[in-house]
This record gives structure tokens, C-alpha cells and sequence, in this order.
């Protein structure tokens, strides 16, 4: 437990001190500090609110980390996203709802299995796009593969999924290009966050 509040700063108190543990047969009490000089430092509500009170450290901390060794932390969002990939499904299911939320007949299990199949599908063409371009495939065929076939697949997964016209799944289609970049930043965010530490 001691290593993880070392690397975890935010498990220690306000004050960097190691938290109280409580003795068999001892109740929690809450402890106020009445100090007229610390309630000074407390300012009213409306006001700025200064981070370092409120003990902002690990961020700094975790921002030196990046910048002191890039490669270690470049890493360490690679190995991440595999690792947290999973989230994509999550973080999207909410969005492809937006798309379809005045139909009944489709549940968040029919988006789950929606995302889930358009991941694969995507996780599939980077391996391949990746793939061909180290085998020597040109740089023009590697972009051009890579801008339309994304699109296409989803428009036309859409189409079958949800068995809609094709104006219906191109509107959902533009509308969900834009979702998309909305999921792909709060993931990275989250890698970014869980880099930190």
C-alpha cells in the first residue's frame, strides 16, 4: 500500500500525509480545522480556485514525467491502447443511441453489436493497410484505402444493420464522422490521462 500512495499521489491526504488508519473497535470521526489562518487561505464560492491547494501535484508530476522521457510515455500510450481498446465500445454506444433514439425496436444491445462488429472491421483494415504498406504497396493506394474504404464500410454497414434508406444512412453517416472524432479524442484523452501515472 505504501508503494502505491508513492506512485499514486492522490491516495495520500491534502497535506502529503499518509492517511490514518482506524484500530479494531474505532469509529470514524470527522476532524474540522478551525485555524483562522488556514480558513484564509479558503476562498469564497465563486472564485477562482487555486490548484496548488488543492493538491494538483501528480498532474505536474506526471506532466515532467512526459516531458523528461517522450519515448517512455510514447510507449506507454501504445501498449495502453490495446490494452484499454475495449473503452471504444463504451464510449461509443451513447453516440450511435443519439442516431437512433426515437426507434423502439433498437436497443443499446443492437449499437453494442453494431460498434463492436465496426471495430473489428476497423481493427482488420489498419492490420492490412499496415500490412501493405510495409510490403512495398504504394503510399498513394495505402492513403487512398485508408480515406474511403472507412466511410464505405460504415455506410453500408449502417444500411444493413439497420435496414435503413440511403439518405437515412447517409445523414447518420456524416453525423456519425463527427461522433467519431468526439470517441477517438476522449479516448486518447483517457490514455493521456492514464499515462500520467
Amino acid at each position: 500500500m505504501a508503494q502505491a500512495r508513492q506512485e499514486l499521489p492522490f491516495l495520500k491526504g491534502p497535506t502529503g500525509e499518509e492517511p490514518a488508519s482506524l484500530s479494531q473497535g474505532q469509529s470514524p470521526q470527522i476532524v474540522t480545522n478551525t485555524d483562522p489562518q488556514d480558513l484564509a487561505e479558503v476562498t469564497a464560492i465563486g472564485e477562482d480556485w487555486n490548484l496548488d491547494s488543492a493538491n494538483a501535484g501528480w498532474l505536474k508530476k506526471g506532466l515532467e514525467k512526459w516531458q523528461q522521457n517522450p519515448g517512455l510515455m510514447l510507449y506507454k500510450l501504445q501498449t495502453s491502447f490495446y490494452k484499454f481498446s475495449w473503452l471504444l465500445i463504451p464510449l461509443s454506444v451513447p453516440f450511435v443511441w443519439l442516431l437512433f433514439f426515437w426507434k423502439r425496436r433498437f436497443r443499446a444491445y443492437d449499437h453494442a453489436i453494431f460498434v463492436t462488429y465496426s471495430l473489428a472491421f476497423m481493427t482488420l483494415l489498419i492490420l492490412a493497410i499496415v500490412l501493405g504498406g510495409m510490403a512495398g504497396m504504394p503510399t498513394s493506394i495505402v492513403a487512398l484505402g485508408s480515406l474511403l474504404i472507412p466511410p464505405i464500410h460504415i455506410y453500408k454497414h449502417l444500411r444493413g444493420t439497420y435496414a435503413l434508406s440511403r439518405f437515412s444512412a447517409f445523414w447518420r453517416l456524416s453525423v456519425l464522422s463527427i461522433l467519431i472524432a468526439i470517441v477517438l479524442g476522449l479516448f486518447t484523452s483517457l490514455l493521456m490521462l492514464l499515462g500520467l501515472f
